[in-house]
């Protein structure tokens, strides 16, 4: 299961597009206040300022409901929210949306377009599930457990469900995982390196 994650603002940024959201943060350097929730939060922060060439202030909260709750009441302008925790807000107004770290849209939000879209091209950081054993489990092992996932991710209530969370199904090969993996860990290296991060 992948889900991205919501750019979304306080509705007194001056801002309602990413291009806005650019041109202000490029002539108001460090302004803005980015609320962080976690790890992968700060991350895809980072990388997307990096990219975008833009300097925000990183505001660390001890979880995501701190976080909510300071971007609602405007002691932050921006954060990376879950499509489910953000789905109400932008629903009723008291937030809005800039864009999803995903190549792809989310259930929940058809209509808020990849940040991959709107000029930001290859960027895509999601949170994501899988399952792991241990190094030495025998193949079939992997597989038989692998095949009972892939199969029940295809039941129709089981992806309707997940669907309602904001996620999207994978259900990907054994090889197809250890490979995003493998992807996943060199882009957030890189991302910690570039960031200057020593911890989170």
């Amino acid at each position: 299961m992948t889900s991205g994650m919501m750019l979304v603002g306080n509705p007194r940024v001056p801002a309602n597009s990413l291009p806005e959201l650019i041109a202000f943060a490029k002539k108001y350097p460090e302004k803005l206040n980015m609320g962080v929730a976690g790890a992968t939060g700060q991350l895809a922060g980072d990388a997307l300022w990096k990219q975008l060439q833009i300097k925000l202030n990183n505001v660390p909260y001890k979880g995501s409901a701190p976080t909510e709750f300071a971007l609602l009441s405007g002691e932050v302008d921006l954060s990376l929210l879950t499509p489910l925790t953000s789905l109400a807000h932008l629903n009723a107004g008291k937030l809005k949306a800039f864009g999803i770290t995903s190549t792809q849209r989310c259930p929940l939000l058809p209509n808020v377009v990849p940040l991959a879209e709107l000029g930001v091209p290859g960027y895509d950081y999601q949170f994501w599930t899988g399952v792991f054993a241990p190094a030495k489990t025998p193949d079939r092992v992997v597989r038989t457990i692998n095949k009972a996932i892939v199969e029940g991710l295809q039941v129709a209530e089981v992806k309707d469900r997940i669907n309602q969370l904001g996620f999207v199904t994978v259900g990907s090969s054994p090889e197809e995982f250890a490979e995003f993996v493998r992807n996943e860990v060199a882009k957030y290296r890189k991302v910690i390196a570039e960031s200057g991060i020593q911890q989170l």
